[in-house]
């Protein structure tokens, strides 16, 4: 039932229906907390994140990714790592706080290249995606500096459903 809800979560999300989106992940996370999955719940909790984030509850947000990025560095799923960082970016880039938003982007794009299989072959696709969006990022930051704070590159887990099909894949 709590998959179910993140699910759903989820899909509130994509149609830009965030109260939903929140409502049915903080359901989730609940009964996830009683299943005892850690894996799940730190999924959960960036389910609960990204619409906390964009209702602008930012402290629930920071509190939901922290709490994720403990889970995925305990179980050593390096991927949520990665992912959880790079949110971050995004929340600090969103908060205007270009330095932590550098710092976090940063961080990501390491644990993006800690995900190559070997040193000359090609990430799979939410690695390759991950290290293009973290690098992207990162340049605008140095571009900020010189006045120019637009075209930050969203990760692919915040876009509505109308953004995800313009989405022109490498």
């Amino acid at each position: 039932m709590c998959q179910t809800l993140g699910w759903l979560s989820r899909v509130h999300f994509s149609w830009g229906h965030n109260e939903e989106a929140l409502e049915n992940a903080e359901e989730a996370l609940k009964m996830a907390e009683l299943v005892g999955d850690g894996y799940l719940l730190a999924n959960l909790l960036q389910y609960a994140a990204r619409p906390a984030q964009l209702l602008n509850q930012i402290e629930d947000a920071l509190k939901y990714f922290e709490r994720s990025l403990l889970i995925y560095e305990r179980q050593n799923i390096p991927l949520g790592v990665a992912q959880v960082l790079e949110g971050f970016g995004y929340l600090y880039l969103q908060q205007r706080n270009f330095r932590a938003a550098q710092t976090a982007y940063n961080a990501a794009m390491q644990a993006y290249v800690r995900l190559r299989p070997l040193p000359n072959a090609q990430p799979l696709p939410h690695v390759q995606h991950g290290e293009v969006r973290c690098s992207s990022n990162l340049e605008k930051l140095k571009e900020k500096g010189q006045g120019n704070d637009t075209g930050f590159v969203i990760p692919e887990f915040y876009l509505t459903m109308a953004q995800i099909e313009q989405i022109e894949y490498l």
